[in-house]
């Protein structure tokens, strides 16, 4: 049966398509936490750059982002400068290589990230896409236009979708595929900036899948039931109820207990140094002008002698 594209009732067709997997957003498997910024400035020039202290000086928050953020990214393809703006006060720069990146950049990475999200979209749900997604994916990947998409296999417009998003991915820079938790190496991707993260959640989107991750208390990889919203361990379902989590808790807790003791004992020995010093030092001195009293009276007793 031959399938006829069908126009989308909502602009957010392939949010709404690709978030109903398993009656649930992509889940973000990675266990990114970045600043957030306090605000963002708008140059004349176009350039925006993020505002993580205020008058206040207090440290910025440091958070995961929420799972869905990668469809609210691709909406701002046909933004304005300052809707890019506010978007930026909220999560940060994406590539954290500078101080500020041009409003246009952003726009570019949204286009690219709502054709991949658009096009796969469409393709799986009415076995057609966008011609205008289709052209920018080529172009992004080869540097040319394909011609016209009619009678192309649907295998080869899913590999020209895989190949955007790894290339898209190797231009994020920064991240990881190993990382070191409880003094063991763990495969795990890993993101070290928002863009990192973004094309992580449109990846898990697009493919409709959970990630496996290994279990922070017996190593074995298993599938997450849903996103985590707080800590960074994850724990398999047999690890939760032998209650593993507790037991890393309160070793944690110990850990901290022990240096915030360690801390507070180098505070006061540092104290008793100081004072012990301030003991040893040589008499303060006189100021100037009872030193001249005490010499006029010297001088007053001589005289009279």
């Amino acid at each position: 049966m031959k399938h006829v594209a069908v126009e989308s009732t909502s602009s957010n067709f392939f949010e709404d398509f690709l978030s109903t997997a398993r009656n649930r957003v992509a889940c973000l498997t990675t266990t990114t936490l970045l600043p957030r910024p306090r605000d963002a400035r708008l140059g004349a020039d176009g350039q925006l750059s993020p505002m993580y202290y205020g008058e206040d000086h207090r440290p910025p928050v440091i958070e995961r982002f929420p799972a869905d953020l990668c469809f609210r990214f691709a909406r701002l393809a046909e933004s304005s400068d300052e809707q890019i703006r506010r978007f930026m006060a909220q999560w940060g720069l994406l590539r954290s290589e500078s101080p500020s990146e041009p409003a246009q950049c952003w726009r570019s990475n949204a286009k690219l990230a709502r054709a991949i999200l658009r096009f796969t979209a469409e393709l799986y749900g009415t076995g057609s896409g966008c011609n205008e997604d289709w052209e920018l994916l080529c172009n992004y990947v080869t540097g040319c236009s394909l011609g016209k998409r009619l009678g192309l296999p649907v295998n080869f417009q899913l590999q020209i979708v895989a190949a955007a998003l790894n290339k898209w991915y190797g231009s994020a820079r920064g991240n990881c595929i190993v990382v070191c938790r409880d003094e063991r190496l763990a495969f795990l991707n890993e993101a070290s900036n928002l863009l990192g993260v973004l094309i992580l959640q449109i990846a898990h989107a697009i493919t409709r899948t959970h990630q496996r991750i290994p279990c922070d208390g017996c190593g074995r990889w298993f599938r997450p039931d849903q996103p985590q919203s707080r800590g960074s361990r994850r724990y398999c379902k047999k690890c939760q109820e032998a209650k593993v989590s507790r037991r890393h808790a309160v070793r944690d807790c110990r850990a901290r207990k022990k240096l915030r003791d360690q801390q507070s004992k180098a505070a006061d020995s540092d104290t008793q140094a100081v004072c012990a010093d301030t003991a040893h030092q040589s008499p303060t001195r006189l100021r100037p002008s009872a030193q001249n009293r005490c010499t006029g009276a010297h001088r007053t007793d001589r005289d009279s002698a």
